[in-house]
């Protein structure tokens, strides 16, 4: 954290983003490089819905509007735990993403041909 490099944390709860049936079958027809290798990936995994935790991040980079940051002070704890504390803003944390606007973002780009 004293680094000076600014901190930008997307947490489990920002990022919990499922890719439901409906987004699975759209995203599995584009017939693009991308999106086949997602399919293959999908089904060598065998199981139902994926959670798209590092999407968000990603995305983030290119669009901060769908996860939306909040200066806090955060430290992690001996057991490993990020806990918000009082103190000087060392983060910026993302507390609430849009999944509807972050799908249609992410299934756009890719599974653009």
């Amino acid at each position: 954290f004293s680094s000076g490099v600014p901190l930008y944390v997307m947490p489990l709860d920002s990022t919990q983003l499922k890719l439901d049936e409906v987004k699975r079958a759209f995203l599995f027809t584009r017939g693009t490089a991308v999106s086949d290798q997602l399919a293959i990936l999908y089904h060598l995994w065998a199981q139902e819905t994926p959670t798209l935790f590092d999407p968000m991040t990603l995305e983030f980079v290119l669009r901060p509007d769908l996860c939306p940051v909040t200066g806090l002070h955060i430290r992690v704890d001996d057991k490993g735990f990020t806990r918000e504390e009082p103190g000087a803003v060392n983060a910026q944390v993302c507390l609430n993403s849009n999944p509807e606007n972050f799908f249609q973002f992410y299934l756009r780009r890719v599974g653009e041909r």
